[in-house]
């Protein structure tokens, strides 16, 4: 019996960066991140506040799953608030995976102050 050295799937490292600022407002936006060719993995999604102005505390952060024709509220943070800290960080070691057709969304319960900025930053792979 011949053992293979190979990996039963080829990974690719993946990170993504978006941004949510001031004018997204209340709003759902639109993906984020998408899933690669045969889909990806997220293990991690940090998201950190830009400088002044600062975000307030009590910021409800929410992160959505949209399978192509709903979107589905999986994860909510609520942010300490200030400028240039992290604000939430959602892990999920290897059991998020977006099929192809599937990408994240994030929305705001309360919008950012005007010139308000998150830094959402997605840490995975792509198979």
């Amino acid at each position: 019996m011949a053992i293979s050295a190979s990996p039963a799937e080829a990974q690719t490292p993946f990170v993504a960066c978006a941004q949510l600022t001031s004018a997204t407002g209340t709003t759902e936006t639109s993906g984020l991140v998408s899933a690669g060719t045969n889909g990806t993995r997220i293990t991690e999604v940090r998201v950190v506040s830009g400088s002044e102005p600062a975000v307030a505390p009590g910021t409800v952060l929410i992160l959505k799953l949209f399978d192509g024709t709903t979107s589905r509220a999986f994860a909510s943070a609520v942010c300490p608030g200030g400028a240039d800290l992290q604000q939430a960080l959602f892990s999920f070691g290897n059991s998020l995976v977006l099929p192809n057709a599937a990408s994240l969304r994030m929305q705001l319960r309360t919008g950012l102050p005007s010139g308000g900025v998150l830094d959402v930053t997605f840490y995975g792979v792509s198979f």
